[in-house]
């Protein structure tokens, strides 16, 4: 539960952050094509959400149809987001201080827990398709 709290100002804080880089000239004009910081900014918006949800809804069951969306859903959004962040990475300058604050080491952090967490579905989701294909045969 505290853990939750911390992780939730932790969200905000780097929300407000990704928000003052538009304003960060030395970011903007060294900003990778291919980054989408408003998707990064709905991602930890999006996390702070389901960390409020699971606070309050630990306990219920969801339809089998619903979960394998769900699955491919979290996998498309964690994904996504693992791939922005590594556009952020190289959006990153060392002489660009008001991109260089301490937030960023959290938007790295919330890539690499991203790109684990899509691994760790696509390999589940695989191995439920075997397990399936194995049990008809």
């Amino acid at each position: 539960m505290i853990l939750s709290f911390v992780l939730i100002i932790l969200i905000l804080y780097t929300y407000y952050y990704l928000v003052e880089l538009s304003n960060c000239p030395c970011f903007v004009s060294n900003q990778d094509d291919k980054l989408y910081l408003d998707y990064m900014k709905f991602y930890l918006i999006l996390d702070l959400f389901s960390i409020l949800i699971a606070l309050f809804l630990l306990n219920s069951k969801i339809p089998n149809s619903l979960l394998i969306f769900s699955v491919l859903l979290v996998i498309f959004i964690h994904g996504y987001m693992t791939y922005n962040v590594y556009h952020f990475y190289n959006s990153i300058k060392a002489y660009c201080s008001c991109a260089n604050q301490w937030q960023k080491y959290f938007v790295y952090y919330e890539g690499i827990v991203a790109g684990l967490v899509t691994l760790q579905y696509v390999i589940s989701f695989l191995f439920i398709i075997i397990f399936l294909i194995h049990n008809r045969s």
